[in-house]
């Protein structure tokens, strides 16, 4: 990330989403060292990957959930 953001970069979009298991707080963590905005994507994956609890969340909690954890 330090040698994108010598060669100009400002910004990545990182797409995996919440039933993938990413780790928002090491984008936070990778951003605030090097300075390159971290966008994370915030969708959802297919039905068949998601925890059957997940599936049945109101829209507000899976939008607290995805951009929180």
């Amino acid at each position: 990330m330090e040698l994108y953001k010598k060669f100009g970069g400002g910004a990545i979009v990182e797409n995996t989403n919440h039933g993938l298991q990413r780790n928002v707080k090491f984008f936070k963590e990778v951003s605030q060292r090097t300075g390159v905005h971290v966008i994370a994507g915030t969708g959802r994956n297919d039905a068949d990957f998601q925890p059957l609890y997940f599936l049945d969340y109101e829209m507000s909690s899976i939008i607290i959930i995805c951009t929180v954890y």
